[in-house]
């Protein structure tokens, strides 16, 4: 019987991730580092896609495509994050929009495993934003933001996140169809039903 229960916690404590209140700033830190994609629909036709890149020195890359039905744009923010008291902060230093100006944002780590990370504002709000680890490695280039975008691109397709694409709707006619990773986790989730 105990075997049973312990193979149980076992069990769950492997499918679940674990609660950032269980680590120190610390070992939070260390699960952060590396490369996170994230993918978000602010709006029905507006699909923000992005690769997040924390480097163990405290630095981090942030390159976006926001794609809606009428193009697409490609942001880079550099700048600072860090763990303290279990609160996850980045810190905006240069921004590839000289127009924009991001305020420092805290969020707090509710889970994070080797797979995925659920982070939800500090201040108690119920929002939250579920991130993926990618596969590729950190990589610190600061080039231009149309540099990067053939590669962002190639990062946010190989992570199944990748907006609006144009599709020949006949007589000369474009139309746009959502390809991203929540509606076909929903297609999937159906079809089992």
């Amino acid at each position: 019987m105990r075997a049973f229960v312990l193979s149980i916690v076992l069990v769950v404590a492997l499918r679940f991730p674990a609660a950032a209140a269980q680590l120190s700033d610390k070992q939070l830190r260390a699960q952060i580092v590396g490369v996170w994609y994230t993918e978000d629909m602010k709006e029905v036709t507006r699909h923000v896609g992005g690769r997040l890149q924390y480097f163990p020195d405290g630095r981090f890359i942030a390159d976006y495509r926001i794609s809606t039905p009428g193009g697409e744009q490609y942001v880079r923010t550099v700048g600072r994050w860090n763990v303290d008291h279990g609160l996850f902060a980045e810190t905006v230093d240069k921004i590839s929009d000289p127009k924009e100006n991001i305020p420092p944002l805290v969020r707090r780590v509710v889970a994070i495993d080797s797979r995925h990370m659920i982070l939800a504002p500090a201040g108690g709000a119920s929002a939250r934003l579920e991130i993926w680890r990618g596969k590729t490695k950190l990589d610190a280039s600061e080039g231009s933001t149309a540099a990067i975008q053939k590669k962002l691109l190639a990062d946010l397709e190989s992570m199944h996140v990748s907006g609006f694409r144009p599709v020949p709707a006949g007589n000369d006619m474009v139309s746009w169809r959502l390809d991203s990773r929540k509606i076909q986790t929903a297609i999937d989730s159906a079809k089992k039903k």
